[in-house]
């Protein structure tokens, strides 16, 4: 009941500070206040205040999902959503994804968001939601980096013949 009424508390507050800005009593919220939210958002795993963000129009009042966050301790510094996929539950995660976060977006050591779930003990179902997110928004990305490399064919030799052989009794 506690966790309910804080909701309802959080809702109210943020219906009277929209009144205020439309009745030209308060100013808007700046980017960096929008992104400050969207971090705390992130750091507490409430995916309900991040889908609300979405409806919002968290984008259009200058906010951006693919913000930079510092790591913890002996972590490299990276766009949210890495830090969403280390320390945040799934839900926090495709709700990242709906707000716009990019999943092609590198750490500062390089990684993906895909390759960073894989530190976690549930991370190949992250990954999963994650390859199918970056597939929905770039079909040949995944089958381009999971493509096994083709072998070289040696200078002087031919190339392996892919015609069918006929059986012995035509």
């Amino acid at each position: 009941m506690k966790g309910i009424m804080a909701r309802r508390r959080k809702y109210w507050r943020r219906e009277i500070d929209e009144s205020k800005v439309d009745m030209g009593l308060m100013a808007p919220l700046s980017p960096e206040a929008l992104e400050y939210s969207l971090y705390v958002a992130v750091m507490e795993n409430d995916y309900r205040a991040i889908a609300q963000m979405e409806a919002e129009g968290f984008i259009a009042k200058g906010g951006n999902p693919d913000m930079w966050a510092d790591g913890k301790l002996g972590e490299p510094s990276g766009p949210l959503l890495h830090f969403a996929v280390r320390h945040s539950t799934l839900k926090t995660v495709i709700a990242l994804l709906h707000l716009g976060a990019d999943p092609f977006a590198r750490d500062a050591s390089g990684t993906l968001p895909r390759d960073a779930a894989l530190e976690r003990p549930t991370g190949n179902r992250m990954r999963t939601v994650l390859e199918l997110w970056e597939y929905k928004k770039a079909p040949g990305a995944i089958a381009a980096s999971s493509a096994p490399v083709p072998e070289t064919v040696e200078a002087g030799e031919d190339a392996p013949s892919h015609s069918r052989q006929r059986s012995g009794g035509v």
